[in-house]
């Protein structure tokens, strides 16, 4: 089996808790430019190239995050929840604007 497949990219990637912009990759909606606002961050943790432990980052009010592991919560700040570990990133559209939806009544 090729090792390539088993082991874990572990290279620091920067991501923007506010503000995120994907203009460039969505098609355009009346001038639109929305922007998206992190909400959740999970993150693994690697110990070996075997296994390794996951934990969660969540945005609640007031900009506080809040980590969870296992059972133990612990309030966190900004700069300490963009880590290398993060792994699967949650946003949200920062303004929405109701003209989006599809009225699906019959």
């Amino acid at each position: 089996m090729n090792e390539s497949f088993i082991d874990k990219r572990d290279e620091f990637v920067d991501f923007p808790l506010e503000r995120l912009h994907l203009w460039e990759y969505m098609e355009k909606q009346k001038g639109q430019k929305d922007e998206y606002e992190l909400y959740g961050i999970v993150n693994h943790h690697s110990y070996s190239k075997h296994g390794g432990h996951y934990t969660v980052f969540i945005k609640v009010e007031n900009y506080t995050w809040v980590k969870c592991n296992d059972s133990v919560l612990t309030c966190s700040i900004a700069k300490d929840v963009v880590t290398k570990d993060a792994y699967l990133l949650f946003y949200k559209r920062s303004e929405f604007d109701s003209s989006n939806i599809i009225n699906l009544t019959y």
